[in-house]
């Protein structure tokens, strides 16, 4: 049986505005509530007795049973929607109606006449509807042209739409459905109207008929601006589109990724133009921070929202803390997992990292690197780093590296490149300065002598060089590269960065192991300070218990490949001697360090002290070095002072040393205001006998003194042992320059026994050092000695004995 719409109730329809809070619209029509629903135009129904000839002004759906119509959705409908459409296919072919659905890609099988369901649909761009002009709550059906645009603010808001429609539209009553016609001037509008937010306006002025400026390829400032957006709309009904800009025009919303938004890092103001902006100076907080300030702007808000020219909110979201990603703190439970997230998230964004004051944090064994790449701040926090049970193989974990920003990279080295001292070039240009590691990998060097005695390591240097390859004249060549096999680039460019802070107890390992543990603070970035740090020793094993060795560190403050990084006021500990069985196969001390540089240029250690005694001969000394140029120590108080495998330049001022001063390499050695206090060697500087005793280039000694045992008759400024053994380089005795030197006793009392310059120099030679052709010791160009002072003995008359003004040279 045909059934045909009233045309009373279009006519009714067409000129109604029904209140969704309180209206039912005609029979079958439905309500809503939470705004205003508007029914422009309308019916449905067929032509009964009337003429078959299609009424221009309705549009036809279903003819004889047939439908006329395809329902298409978008790739992305909601999984509700969906359904939705099914079950309209499923009841329409339950009266004899079998309706096609299909998604907007299908572009094949469009046809004239569709119901296009939801948003984001390809037909939107011509059937275009904008669901901001009714809000989430809201829907509008439409006819336009052969199409019925069905859609909600949301998916529910759809659903709600489409119910209405088949109900009222497409199949109502029960039975058969032959004939459907809609009026094409329908339009069902509802419009919500119960936002919180009756109004938001800055400086008086509304901001409807606003936009957001953000910019689209700034994902973190786009997403903020997204969710202010959402806020606005949801909250109290306000669109604003989301435009790029070149510069500023119009009534706006700022909302920007800047360098500079206070000392808090997020801020949201009224700026001088009067505009309401939202600054965040860190792409990893700005959501979150402009979710802290939707929630506490819109939140709970009723009524009007006015942002006046004074106001401002702030976040702290420039500094991150442990506790922010769940470390407890306490001591025991082990919190390096929640140490690594707040270091990774703030890496990300540029924020400085803090510990929690007073907390205390444990650190157990891990297969895991905390890395540093900003500022850090560990306060007056501790830090239990419990290694007693880390096994061999987990030995090279850092407990924290501080890292460069760029990485480093190897170069192409080109066909036949030579690198010789006195080179002022290497021919290869960059995008910055850099520092160089240059290899010849078919030259040996520091081929160890003695009881570690060993076949030499590659020959290599850090060579630091401008943009366009022109040598520092701070790090010259100090070898000749015959073949250079390979050149890694380490960055001199980062970002300066402090890590300071913080009071470290390491629970040394207790398992005998022939090698080294690293599980300390590593510096690989150049620019780096690290400040007031502390570390201590605790649960070391008994040497005595250990007679085979036991655990050595290779330093708890460490750098390696980096330029320009300072310790100050760091406080060391030095660790226990334990023995090891050496290349030699005899046992011997084992070094076991609690600072080292590797391969690095101009280090500094700054007023650094140490918290067991100096000249402690059960200790072993706290520093050492290899492969590095222009080290220095100032206003330090520690036991060693050791370079190993080299180094070219090093400067020691207003510093006390315990145990040793080691020396190899070449340069200038500096010394002023130095104080070597131990009683136990009766020597200032020992050239390392086992890499040469060799120092190509100047020490300098001013105003220095060397403390020795009550009972020492011989004290030298310089000692060594010079051999025969070919070390992968010629050796040579410095050039002395001294001026102000005393030697006196532990006691306090003046020195009564004999000062040398060298010790015995021959005696590792079967001839003489200077004619032996195969292996020549250089001899000093010049030794000038000034104020030196002790008390001579040797006849009786205990008179001071002063050098002044003595100069001897090589031709002497």
């Amino acid at each position: 049986m045909k059934r045909i719409l009233s045309l009373l109730l279009a006519l009714v329809m067409l000129f109604s505005i029904y209140a969704l809070t309180a209206c039912t619209i005609g029979e079958g029509t439905g309500s809503g509530n939470g705004g205003n629903e508007d029914e422009v135009g309308g019916g449905e129904g067929n032509t009964g007795d009337e003429s078959d000839e299609p009424d221009p002004a309705m549009l036809t759906l279903i003819k004889d049973g047939v439908a006329s119509f395809n329902i298409v959705y978008s790739s992305k409908t909601d999984t509700f929607v969906m359904q939705k459409i099914n079950d309209w296919k499923a009841e329409l072919l339950e009266r004899g109606v079998d309706a096609k659905s299909m998604a907007d890609y299908n572009v094949n099988k469009m046809q004239d006449c569709e119901i296009l369901i939801g948003t984001g649909l390809v037909q939107r761009d011509k059937y275009n509807v904008d669901i901001h002009e009714f809000g989430e709550k809201g829907y509008v059906i439409r006819v336009v042209d052969d199409k019925v645009v069905i859609c909600g603010g949301t998916a529910a808001a759809t659903i709600e739409a489409m119910e209405l429609f088949f109900k009222n539209y497409l199949a109502t009553g029960t039975g058969s459905v032959d004939d459907v016609y809609i009026a094409r001037t329908l339009t069902l509008l509802k419009v919500q109207d119960d936002y919180p937010i009756t109004g938001v306006s800055v400086n008086g002025e509304s901001l409807k008929g606003a936009y957001i400026s953000a910019t689209r390829y700034n994902s973190e400032e786009y997403a903020a601006a997204q969710l202010l957006q959402s806020a606005l709309y949801t909250k109290a009904g306000i669109w604003l589109d989301i435009m790029s800009l070149d510069g500023d025009e119009g009534k706006r919303v700022n909302v920007k990724f800047v360098d500079d938004a206070g000392e808090d890092g997020f801020r949201v103001f009224v700026d001088g133009d009067g505009m309401l902006t939202v600054n965040c100076a860190y792409r990893n907080s700005f959501i979150s921070a402009t979710e802290l300030f939707i929630d506490e702007v819109f939140g709970e808000a009723v009524g009007e929202i006015s942002f006046d020219n004074d106001y401002s909110f702030t976040r702290r979201v420039s500094v991150v803390k442990y506790s922010d990603f769940g470390a407890v703190g306490d001591g025991v439970t082990d919190d390096f997992d929640e140490i690594i997230a707040a270091h990774n998230f703030a890496n990300i964004g540029g924020q400085r990292v803090e510990a929690d004051p007073g907390a205390t944090y444990y650190i157990g064994e891990s297969r895991r690197t905390a890395i540093i790449k900003t500022d850090t701040n560990w306060l007056d926090a501790q830090f239990i780093i419990d290694d007693r049970n880390v096994p061999r193989e987990d030995r090279y974990y850092w407990v924290f590296r501080v890292d460069p920003d760029i990485q480093p990279y190897n170069v192409t080295v080109p066909e036949g490149m030579t690198i010789k001292k006195g080179d002022t070039n290497i021919g290869l240009t960059f995008d910055t300065d850099v520092l160089l590691l240059v290899s010849d990998a078919n030259t040996k060097v520091y081929i160890r002598y003695g009881s570690n005695v060993n076949s030499g390591a590659t020959q290599r240097e850090m060579i630091l060089v401008d943009k366009d390859g022109n040598i520092d004249e701070s790090t010259p060549p100090i070898f000749d590269y015959n073949t250079v096999t390979s050149i890694k680039v380490y960055s001199v460019n980062d970002t300066p960065v402090t890590v300071e802070g913080g009071i470290f107890t390491t629970r040394s390992n207790q398992v005998y192991t022939d090698t080294f543990y690293y599980r300390g603070i590593m510096v690989n970035r150049s620019n780096t300070t690290v400040r007031g740090v502390v570390h201590y020793m605790s649960d070391e094993p008994d040497p005595s218990e250990y007679p085979s060795g036991a655990c050595s560190y290779m330093g708890f403050y460490c750098v390696e490949y980096a330029n320009n990084v300072i310790f100050d006021s760091c406080v060391m500990t030095g660790h226990k001697t334990y023995k090891e069985v050496q290349s030699s196969g005899n046992y011997g001390s084992k070094g076991n360090y609690d600072t080292v540089a590797n391969c690095s240029n101009n280090v500094l250690w700054r007023n650094c002290t140490q918290t067991n005694d100096l000249n402690d001969s059960k200790l072993w000394g706290v520093m050492a070095s290899n492969w590095c140029k222009n080290l220095a120590w100032d206003g330090c108080a520690l036991s060693r002072f050791d370079a190993h495998c080299g180094v070219y330049n090093v400067s020691v001022k207003n510093s006390t040393v315990g145990s040793v001063i080691n020396l190899i390499g070449s340069g200038t050695a500096y010394f002023e205001n130095v104080t070597r206090s131990s009683g136990a060697n009766a020597y200032f500087i020992s050239l390392r006998t086992d890499y040469g005793s060799t120092w190509n280039g100047d020490v300098v000694i001013k105003d220095c003194k060397l403390v020795v045992k009550n009972n020492a008759s011989k004290a030298y400024i310089l000692r060594g042992t010079w051999t025969e053994h070919w070390f992968g380089y010629n050796c040579y005795l410095p050039s002395l320059d001294v001026d102000g030197f005393t030697v006196e006793h532990l006691n306090g009392n003046a020195y009564g026994g004999n000062l040398f310059i060298f010790n015995n120099i021959k005696s590792g030679y079967s001839g003489d050092l200077r004619e032996n052709e195969t292996n020549p010791l250089g001899a000093p160009e010049k030794i000038s000695l000034k104020n030196i002072t002790y008390a001579d003995i040797i006849d009786g008359t205990n008179n001071d004995v002063v050098f002044s003004d003595t100069v001897i040279t090589k031709e002497d």
